[in-house]
């Protein structure tokens, strides 16, 4: 196993099945050097478990420096080194790794006297050091972590958060007693089968009583999984043929709708549905089954499916009473993914408060979100991860960032199934640089000249390029090792160059495939090379210190001027970071 997982492990019953070396450490009589040094360091860690309120407020690297002790580390730079280890734990994303060979790497064995008293030789003493700072840890660190913090894994990208313990449960008992206060949760009687487990996600904090039911189900079997995938896909047929709803995509829908309306001006709405999934009608939907061509068993399963959400909360059985649970197996097929969301567009302003009356005498909607174009101002609306523009009839993607968050938690660079060897490390880079990995950035929506002008494709492109700078500099921070330098990584040159070349190349290709009637062919592949070398340059400036001897390189390698004279656009644009991402910041910072 080359990497190691940096995930709070659930149980440490099954770390001692597998790890043999830290149960005949735990079995027998403390008697060589490093076993009496651990043993000693685990007694003060329980100590301090005891005294929860005396340290309930402390930094988890405060209550280290009292539970390992000098005589471990031997000097304050190998603290230093562990410690670094230990920010990345408590600053994590999910599914997050590092190499193995990092918890022995560059620590300075001669200054460690219990190491030293094994009469090993630097091999076996570096081999014994990794396996010490595993045991600490897997049986210190993270125990203490979690007895003092709950690790809340966001349902949205990949962060992880940590919430002191007392706040956590206040959380979950004050919203599992409005839950049953309101009957959304009822205790079931009989005897019945729990499908999971049910989550209950802070939208904000847990100061705020706003929340997000989520089913955590339970692993089902082969036989079940293919029950359900086949009638998964028996009611999205029947759904198509009964729901009004057209499946077509966003860039047609718009490209037709603007050609219609042609140069009328254009009013708009978004509403946001409030607890979309809650307020489906059960009674509703098993009508509806009732009256489809289904085979009658295949109607009985689904209709107890959807009458009987029995979860677990607790380690306690209830009965789910508020609509359809999200997370089940067949939520998305009662409910599509895009229906809590409504834009709608007409050249009549009217049209558009009695769309707002209608939907309100439907649905319950969360004001704070509706967005509104009378006419007034700029006249945009975001939209299923797009700005759309009602005046210019232009599209770009929507980047959105609260401030000073860390854009790395919305990427996942470590794979566990397939692990790359530490030699090629490199390849962790690469890997998640491809194109069909981030075309999300690139869309027809973007680049297109039906709609939008060749300037608006341009700004879009160099947004879009500023997020893989980020993505590329998330993904070396990742790799990264302790006070590494950029020279010790020769690879991040020949990486970057891959990258820019490589997406200018398909994007060129692709503005190519996507013209309209704003096409003039001014657009080439050297324009947009250079302003994507100037979109890294702008994000790896954030962080000179390390990336100076790299920017250097780029700088005097290309002639970076952008050829703009047949554009009606400011270079300027192209020479500071865009809004969006000015909020970004780069470093791991700890909360906790």
């Amino acid at each position: 196993m080359v990497y190691y997982q940096l995930s709070l492990d659930r149980k440490l019953r099954k770390i001692w099945k597998r790890e043999k070396w830290c149960r005949k450490l735990k079995q027998k009589r403390s008697a060589k050097p490093f076993e009496i040094m651990l043993n000693r360091i685990c007694e003060r860690s329980r100590r301090i478990k005891i005294l929860e309120s005396v340290y309930s407020e402390v930094k988890i690297t405060k209550i280290l420096d009292e539970v390992i002790g000098n005589d471990y580390f031997g000097t304050t730079q190998n603290r230093k080194r562990f410690y670094h280890l230990v920010n990345k734990i408590i600053t994590q994303s999910r599914f997050e790794c590092v190499y193995k060979s990092v918890l022995s790497k560059g620590y300075n064995i001669n200054s460690i006297s219990w190491l030293q008293e094994e009469n090993l030789d630097e091999k076996g003493s570096r081999a014994l050091l990794e396996k010490t700072n595993l045991y600490i840890l897997r049986f210190v660190v993270k125990p203490l972590i979690k007895h003092f913090y709950h690790a809340l894994k966001s349902f949205r990208g990949y962060e992880v958060k940590f919430i002191e313990r007392r706040k956590w449960h206040s959380f979950q008992h004050t919203i599992l007693n409005e839950l049953l206060h309101l009957k959304f949760l009822t205790l079931p009687s009989g005897t019945h089968i729990s499908r999971g487990i049910l989550r209950l996600f802070p939208k904000t904090n847990c100061d705020s009583l706003e929340y997000r039911p989520l089913i955590s189900l339970m692993k089902y079997n082969r036989v079940t999984k293919e029950k359900f995938k086949r009638i998964s896909k028996m009611i999205n047929f029947f759904s198509r043929d009964v729901s009004r709803i057209e499946y077509t995509s966003v860039f047609a829908s718009w490209k037709k709708y603007t050609e219609v309306v042609k140069g009328q001006q254009i009013y708009g709405i978004k509403l946001d549905i409030k607890d979309a999934f809650g307020n489906v009608n059960i009674d509703k939907v098993c009508e509806i089954i009732k009256q489809s061509t289904f085979k009658d068993q295949d109607k009985q399963f689904i209709i107890k499916h959807v009458q009987s959400q029995y979860i677990s909360f607790n380690k306690k059985l209830y009965r789910w009473n508020h609509g359809l649970l999200q997370g089940d197996c067949l939520d998305t097929c009662f409910l599509h993914r895009m229906a809590d969301d409504y834009f709608f567009c007409s050249t009549e302003k009217s049209d558009i408060d009695k769309f707002e009356f209608k939907v309100k005498s439907m649905f319950q909607l969360t004001e704070a979100k509706t967005e509104r174009a009378d006419g007034s101002g700029e006249c945009v609306i975001s939209y299923f991860g797009q700005i759309f523009n009602l005046n210019s009839r232009q599209v770009s993607k929507l980047y959105s960032f609260k401030k000073d968050s860390s854009i790395r938690h919305k990427f996942k660079f470590w794979n566990i199934k397939y692990r790359i060897p530490e030699i090629s490390k490199q390849n962790i880079v690469s890997r998640t640089l491809r194109f069909m990995y981030n075309n999300h950035c690139f869309k027809k929506l973007e680049l297109n000249t039906s709609f939008n002008t060749e300037e608006t494709v341009l700004i879009n492109y160099f947004e879009g390029m500023v997020f893989i700078a980020f993505k590329y500099e998330a993904a070396v921070m990742a790799i990264r090792e302790f006070q590494q330098e950029a020279e010790d990584m020769p690879f991040l040159i020949s990486l970057l160059e891959n990258v820019i070349y490589g997406y200018s190349n398909t994007i060129f290709l692709k503005i190519q495939c996507c013209k309209g009637s704003n096409h003039t062919g001014n657009i080439s592949f050297r324009l947009l090379k250079n302003i994507a070398y100037r979109a890294f340059i702008l994000v790896l400036r954030k962080n000179n210190e390390f990336y100076k001897s790299i920017i250097r390189y780029i700088k005097n390698k290309n002639n970076l001027y952008l050829y703009l004279d047949k554009f009606k656009i400011s270079p300027n644009i192209f020479t500071k970071l865009p809004q969006a991402f000015e909020d970004i910041c780069l470093g791991r910072r700890s909360e906790i």
